[in-house]
């Protein structure tokens, strides 16, 4: 077991305060949390980072009987958008394939302009995407998200622990243009092991990569935690804070064009009751560049808010730290702590950081 694979596994089982199938939504859509198995990557690898899903037994109440139990709550608030499945759709051992096909049969009926699904690029397979189209028709548009995080191999490795790379990516994108899929990324905001600075760039230019690939829309996901998650444990010890407000800010003001670029969550009171979440840094700050970010104030009307100065000093003292000696640094800190006995390949992250660090 290599050193990710044991952190990981010994972390990131934050307890949810749920324990039943539900809907969220609004006037248009309906995002479904089904209750469901492990994805295959977290149960043979540890999972991602920032990944704190458990594996909540079905018993005998599979996925299409759970969206048949909130077929009422889905026909009040949609009738047209359909959120319907927040994990990896095509993985059969979390799916079925019996049971996906059933499941898009049952969502058409009420759905009028888009299902969304997600999946990590390695099950999106010609037959999958092809099955897909074949069962939902041409007449509804299917957004199929891909937890892409960031553009940058070595960051989505070592930082993010994904289990893909952007080849394999690429390759899915081209199997979803096959059947007019439309690609809609996640990129994350500052994950772990990873100072501001760097955070803001390579935020910025992997929403200019995955928007050069043709991305319908880009989710931007800032850093969260849950107490009890690896992430929040870093919090707790002060090895890390979420990103700052107005670094989100000043993501946005990187970028040549926002049009298709929306950010998830920057008020995770308002989306998440679980009063065991850590929110984004910087509250004081929230209702101005809320006001920015949901495109109700223009961006070059930001106000010189005293939190932003501060921010903008924190950011100009912050030391200089090579990205793999914080890395390391933070690995090291993590094995003794949690005394882990895998051991940390630093020789193997200073060859990838030479041959796949680049976005």
């Amino acid at each position: 077991m290599d050193f990710m694979n044991e952190l990981l596994r010994k972390t990131n089982y934050a307890p949810k305060k749920w324990n039943k199938p539900f809907v969220r939504g609004g006037e248009d859509f309906a995002m479904i949390y089904f209750m469901s198995k492990l994805c295959s990557y977290k149960r043979d690898s540890g999972g991602c980072t920032f990944c704190t899903i458990e594996n909540r037994a079905l018993g005998t109440e599979g996925y299409l009987h759970q969206f048949k139990y909130l077929s009422d709550f889905i026909q009040e608030k949609t009738k047209k958008n359909i959120l319907l499945f927040n994990r990896n759709f095509f993985d059969e051992k979390e799916l079925p394939s019996n049971e996906r096909k059933e499941l898009l049969k049952e969502a058409k009926k009420y759905a009028s302009k888009i299902i969304s699904i997600e999946s990590r690029p390695e099950y999106i397979t010609e037959n999958n995407i092809n099955e897909m189209r074949k069962i939902l028709g041409d007449n509804l548009e299917i957004d199929l998200s891909i937890g892409v995080e960031t553009t940058n191999d070595f960051i989505r490795k070592y930082n993010h622990h994904k289990g893909f790379n952007m080849k394999e990516v690429y390759q899915a994108k081209k199997i979803m243009d096959s059947q007019g899929i439309n690609f809609v990324p996640f990129v994350f905001v500052k994950p772990l092991f990873m100072a501001e600075k760097l955070a803001i760039k390579d935020t910025t230019k992997s929403i200019e990569k995955v928007l050069d690939m043709g991305a319908k829309r880009v989710s931007i996901q800032p850093m969260h935690a849950y107490k009890g998650s690896l992430g929040g444990m870093m919090i707790e010890w002060k090895k890390t804070l979420p990103p700052n407000l107005w670094s989100l800010y000043q993501i946005l003001v990187n970028l040549k064009d926002t049009s298709k670029v929306g950010v998830q969550a920057i008020n995770p009171t308002k989306l998440d009751p679980t009063p065991d979440y850590m929110p984004i840094s910087n509250k004081d700050s929230f209702e101005e560049l809320e006001a920015i970010l949901t495109g109700r104030e223009k961006i070059e009307n930001a106000p010189n808010v005293p939190s932003r100065k501060e921010w903008i000093e924190r950011l100009k003292t912050a030391k200089n730290i090579h990205p793999v000696e914080k890395l390391i640094k933070d690995y090291k800190f993590l094995k003794n702590h949690l005394k882990l006995v895998a051991p940390i390949d630093e020789e193997q992250i200073w060859r990838d950081y030479e041959t796949i660090y680049s976005w």
